[in-house]
């Protein structure tokens, strides 16, 4: 006999569940609460082989259930039954200690192999926790946008006016622009513009902005 005891803070919800689950062979719902604080203190006096409990109850969260039954109690195993799908709620729950994770819609035979798979010790994920940490995967090996590596070596030398170029070039600022504020001729900026580039060996801008903020050439 499986002996289950349940967490949730809305009590229509923990009726449904308990004769869901007192109708199945093998299975017994012992115990149950309305808030983590009151489960907790149920759980000492039950006799508990899985605990299922919601994640956003009043009170003590499912996070904190989780993580004082395992420590308190470490032979019970437990299930989280909650309507949160998102990776950082399954994330915290497994984290804790939580060895299923399933979604409030779930079916009865889905809830039964879950607490027969958890109770034997294993872990069980509903598809909807499954494909979000599957997509969490996923995105953590796909091959990240190249990032042009720090330059090395000794920085190159700009003189005067062509630091005053390069600031408004940084700024985004276009040749004309530059040239109306130094009081400078186009022709004089562009010049100054393919000089820049030339000393780094790049065509650019984002590439020079890249130069300028790895080696500080305008904090001088």
């Amino acid at each position: 006999m499986i002996r289950i005891f349940i967490i949730d803070d809305h009590q229509l919800f923990i009726d449904g569940l308990k004769m869901i689950l007192n109708q199945i062979d093998g299975f017994e719902v012992v115990g149950q609460a309305l808030s983590g604080e009151e489960g907790i203190a149920a759980l000492g006096r039950t006799q508990t082989d899985i605990l299922i409990t919601d994640y956003s109850m009043g009170g003590m969260s499912g996070y904190e259930v989780v993580k004082y039954v395992r420590k308190t109690f470490p032979k019970i195993r437990i299930i989280t039954l909650t309507m949160h799908a998102e990776i950082e709620y399954i994330d915290k729950m497994i984290n804790a200690g939580s060895l299923g994770y399933l979604m409030k819609n779930t079916g009865r035979k889905e809830l039964k192999v879950a607490i027969e798979t958890v109770y034997n010790g294993e872990s069980f994920y509903s598809k909807m926790a499954k494909d979000a940490i599957l997509n969490k995967y996923t995105k953590s090996q796909k091959p990240k946008e190249e990032v042009k590596k720090k330059p090395t070596g000794i920085p190159v030398r700009f003189t005067p006016r062509e630091k005053e170029v390069l600031k408004m070039m940084v700024m985004g600022l276009p040749s004309k622009e530059i040239a109306d504020a130094l009081c400078l001729s186009y022709h004089t900026v562009t010049t100054h513009r393919s000089n820049i580039h030339s000393k780094i060996a790049s065509s650019s801008d984002l590439t020079l902005t890249q130069y300028v903020k790895a080696y500080g050439v305008l904090d001088e």
